[in-house]
């Protein structure tokens, strides 16, 4: 996969819309997210409101640009992954790429807050994190990504391991190396997976063989006194 470096405008246009960004989140933290407007998030970012229309079609777009532009990041980091890496392999090297990366600590921390307090149902029905999994794993795979149970099932357990470990990370007040945490909880799902394919009948017979193995113990009955 060929990587396009930014031109001037594309890097210009990004730090203009990081920017209103930033201002926006503290805005909504002081404020709320329902009780800020447009014109006031313009004016605190020394824009005009048609300049912040520009660059957000709506007050929820801004809210919406950190998850979004993660999952973009997540969506280039995995096509860019070799072919010959199996796709959990895949993954796990993506993620451990993008996170490793991550310089916005402190604003995601606060974005969190607001969005945990001001619009918790906003980002849960506008973003959606598994879709990436399951597309990517359907086209590693050669399957249907909306038939195939077996990709469908991967890509939402691949979605809650993501939330363990950033929940894991927030729990550290984002102390936590999140590459770390989001790694060893793909590995487990690795390891897992490894574990359920093996053949059933040859577990079974490994279970009989355990069985056979453990000591019979004989308790003595009790004796009635007197």
């Amino acid at each position: 996969m060929t990587i396009t470096e930014p031109t001037g405008w594309e890097r210009r246009r990004e730090r203009i819309s990081l920017q209103i960004e930033k201002v926006a989140l503290d805005l909504f933290a002081g404020h709320g997210f329902e009780a800020v407007t447009v014109g006031e998030i313009a004016q605190a970012a020394g824009i005009s409101d048609r300049t912040f229309y520009r660059y957000f079609p709506t007050k929820d777009d801004v809210l919406l640009a950190l998850p979004r532009r993660y999952l973009s990041r997540v969506h280039d980091a995995l096509l860019a992954q070799p072919t010959h890496l199996a796709p959990l392999a895949a993954i796990r090297a993506a993620f451990v790429e993008i996170n490793a990366e991550r310089s916005d600590a402190k604003m995601l921390l606060r974005w969190v807050k607001v969005t945990a307090s001001s619009a918790p149902n906003l980002v849960s029905q506008s973003v959606d994190a598994a879709s990436s999994y399951r597309d990517f794993l359907a086209l590693r795979l050669g399957r249907d990504p909306h038939r195939d149970l077996q990709v469908k099932a991967l890509a939402a357990a691949l979605d809650a391991l993501q939330s363990v470990a950033f929940t894991e990370w927030l729990r550290s007040g984002g102390q936590e190396d999140f590459a770390a945490l989001s790694d060893a909880a793909i590995e487990a799902l690795a390891e897992l997976i490894g574990e359920a394919s093996a053949p059933v009948a040859r577990l079974s017979r490994s279970s009989k063989r355990t069985r056979r193995a453990l000591p019979v113990r004989h308790h003595p009955k009790p004796t009635r006194a007197g």
